[in-house]
């Protein structure tokens, strides 16, 4: 017993001396910083399903539609899939605000904003490919700080949505996050919301991400 209390003596000192060493340690302040992302063809990952073709990829789809409207005298509906990369962020980032900017968009005879169309944007939990995905195999979301976007006031309106919740969640759960999915709230036919996707010819159109987050110097 004797024995053991100059090694429990050392062992005090040595743990004492680690915290006042980290006491000493210089602090370093946290920088806010902002990161714009808006990618092109080549560097967005977005994808239209639509239950009327359930096995059917849409990856060069200029636009992002929600819709439930009828094909060929049959109801259908439409939900759309993006992802933003945000690698540029780095570990030790903290999310402060994050707001999304999605522009109306006309192409491909579909309708504009139209009927009580609102809308939701939920974080997708798991992976999936914009060559391969489809109505059938369209992955799995969260409703966790789901995003709702409002009935439009008229049929080419843009939104400007406060996304900061979500997007502390996919920082927070980088491994069961892969981008949103874009749906109406009630899909029964008629009502859509159409906005331009990153594949969209007009690059003032593509969907927008402005995150205002703070890292270590």
């Amino acid at each position: 017993m004797k024995a053991t209390l100059p090694l429990l003596a050392l062992a005090g000192l040595l743990s004492l001396s680690a915290g006042i060493w980290y006491l000493w340690l210089p602090k370093l302040e946290r920088v806010q910083r902002v990161l714009e992302l808006q990618p092109d063809a080549a560097r967005g990952k977005d994808a239209v399903i639509w239950n009327y073709l359930p096995d059917q990829s849409y990856p060069y789809h200029p636009q992002l539609l929600a819709s439930a409207w009828t094909f060929q005298e049959q109801p259908t509906i439409m939900r759309s899939l993006f992802s933003f990369d945000l690698s540029a962020l780095g570990r030790d980032a903290r999310i402060e605000k994050a707001s999304l900017q999605l522009h109306h968009h006309v192409a491909n005879r579909n309708p504009g904003h139209n009927g009580l169309n609102q809308a939701l944007i939920s974080r997708i939990i798991e992976p999936w490919e914009e060559q391969d995905v489809t109505w059938n195999t369209q992955p799995a979301t969260t409703p966790l700080h789901q995003v709702s976007l409002p009935l439009s006031e008229h049929g080419e309106q843009d939104y400007t949505v406060d996304v900061t919740a979500l997007m502390q969640d996919a920082l927070q759960h980088s491994d069961q996050s892969f981008g949103f999915m874009l749906q109406l709230s009630n899909e029964t036919h008629y009502r859509s919301m159409v906005f331009a996707s990153s594949d969209a010819a007009d690059a003032g159109l593509r969907p927008a991400l402005t995150i205002t987050y703070t890292t270590r110097q």
